[in-house]
């Protein structure tokens, strides 16, 4: 789990920065990934990631809460350890053997804050507090 505008920042960074520009999709599409297309790119983004969430709840109630594992993204990134054996042992429970393949470093640098322009940053807050979610 991340912040929504901060994901949805990333998501429309990486559009510019790696992909085909802000318009062309990036990453995750959800069931609504048609009618999400249909709208402006930064709308798109918010709606990536809300959308995204919405599926993942909507599985957790039909398939049970317990065969899902939440991992918070500012946990993952400051005791990346931690995060990592507490999927080792979620996995473990349910058979899997969770394999490293190499070291992991203690902490990642959350990427966090505006990475787009002040209008687009505008734009998405906008749009997230549509959805009443930050």
């Amino acid at each position: 789990r991340r912040d929504l505008v901060d994901t949805a920042q990333s998501i429309l960074h990486s559009r510019a920065e790696y992909g085909n520009g802000k318009s062309h999709w990036w990453s995750l599409p959800p069931r609504e990934i048609d009618v999400i297309k249909t709208h402006p790119y930064w709308r798109q983004v918010v709606e990536q990631v809300y959308y995204t969430y919405r599926q993942i709840e909507k599985d957790q109630d039909s398939l049970g809460r317990g065969r899902f594992l939440d991992v918070g993204y500012e946990a993952l990134c400051s005791d990346t350890p931690s995060s990592l054996e507490q999927i080792d042992a979620f996995l473990a429970e349910r058979g899997v053997e969770p394999r490293t393949y190499r070291d992991v470093p203690g902490e990642f640098q959350a990427s966090q804050g505006q990475k787009v322009s002040d209008d687009d940053s505008q734009r998405i807050a906008a749009v997230a507090a549509e959805f009443k979610i930050s």
